[in-house]
C-alpha cells in the first residue's frame, strides 16, 4: 500500500526523506536505512534526501518504519517517489506553506 503500486519493472526504488538536519551526512542516512535492505544510492539535498533501494519491498518497509521517526530533535518524513530508469522523474514539489509539509506531484 505504500510503494508497491508505484513500482513496475525497470523503475528505481527511491524514497524521499524530509525534515533532516542541514548537516546530515550520508553515513547517518545509511545507518538509518541499511536494515531495510540493500541501498543503491543516497542523494542529499540539504534538509531532505533521496534513498534508493535495490528492492521496492525494502523501500516500502523503510517508509513504513521511518515516516514519523524521531531523529535529531525532529520527526522524519518518508514517502515513496517514482523515478523511472527509462524516463524523466515524476516531478515532486515540496510546498510547506500550501500543503502543511507534504510532497505534491
Amino acid at each position: 500500500h505504500y510503494c508497491s503500486e508505484l513500482y513496475t519493472m525497470g523503475e528505481r526504488r527511491r524514497i524521499y526523506v524530509g525534515n533532516l538536519p542541514r548537516d546530515i551526512r550520508e553515513r547517518e542516512l545509511d545507518d538509518l536505512f541499511y536494515k531495510f535492505g540493500r541501498i543503491t544510492d543516497i542523494s542529499i539535498k540539504g534538509a531532505f534526501a533521496f534513498v534508493s533501494f535495490e528492492d521496492p519491498r525494502d523501500a516500502e518497509d523503510a517508509v513504513y518504519d521511518r515516516d514519523g521517526y524521531d531523529f535529531a530533535g525532529g520527526r522524519l518524513r518518508a514517502v515513496c517517489t517514482l523515478v523511472s530508469s527509462l524516463a524523466a522523474p515524476v516531478r515532486m514539489v515540496f510546498r510547506p506553506e500550501r500543503t502543511g509539509g507534504a510532497l505534491v506531484a
